[in-house]
């Protein structure tokens, strides 16, 4: 029988190799394009189409098809003057709606997102007062979720990722009657990706304090040499 401690050398390195492969899985900040939610809601045929692109990646297609996603509310109807969360949870990709891609410089123009799941949550949201039947709101919103792309023959995505972002959400809702309640419930998100604004890093930082620090100590320098010419003159 073999020494099961030869083998512990051997079982440590496969586990170093499986975890750095998985701490190298590739993730993409989406900075820009958008995603519609059509009927996010209401009990009707709720549907998506996306436009957007990342270091690396831009991505176009959609699924108009019943069960592509929905999105929850935390009322509904949402009376107004009250105030009301929402996130969207897109993830059914469907065979016959392909789309198209553009990965690290390579175009695919028949690219299907099967297994692709986009999600988004939205910051709180007040509805006005005496407002008319439809009304469009904004809000800022964050981003996560997965993008896998297979071309032909589709027997191995050409990429698979996770993806992050943020921006800002356009809400349309329409005034509905939902078991004799009055109120109003989403027909359509739209959300616009934005870049996220630039963070100084420490050691810009760093500098920066340093030459304010600075500019302070030289005014304190000339104010101090300013009151010693002062006295010097009423002398």
């Amino acid at each position: 029988m073999r020494n099961p401690a030869r083998a512990l050398p051997l079982l440590l390195l496969f586990t170093a190799l499986f975890l750095a492969s998985e701490a190298r899985a590739e993730h993409v900040v989406i900075t820009s394009g958008f995603v519609t939610h059509q009927n996010p809601v209401l009990l009707s045929f709720p549907g998506h189409n996306f436009n957007f692109a990342g270091d690396g990646i831009a991505a176009r297609g959609g699924d108009e098809r019943l069960g592509s996603g929905g999105s929850s509310m935390s009322c509904l109807p949402c009376a107004p003057g009250q105030t009301f969360t929402t996130s969207s949870n897109i993830t059914r990709f469907a065979n016959a709606a392909t789309g198209s891609a553009t990965y690290n410089g390579t175009t695919y123009t028949n690219v299907l997102f099967n297994g692709s799941q986009l999600t988004f949550v939205i910051e709180p949201v007040v509805i006005p007062f005496d407002a008319p039947d439809t009304i469009t709101l904004t809000s800022a919103f964050i981003f996560n979720g997965t993008l896998t792309g297979a071309a032909p023959p589709f027997d191995a995505p050409i990429f698979s990722m996770t993806l992050s972002g943020q921006g800002l959400a356009t809400l349309t809702m329409s005034r509905i009657n939902l078991l004799g309640v009055s109120g109003y419930g989403l027909t359509r998100i739209t959300y616009e990706f934005q870049p996220a604004a630039t963070v100084p890093e420490p050691a810009t930082l760093l500098l920066l304090g340093t030459g304010l620090a600075g500019v302070a100590e030289r005014m304190r320098r000339r104010r101090r040499a300013s009151r010693r010419d002062a006295n010097a003159g009423a002398a």
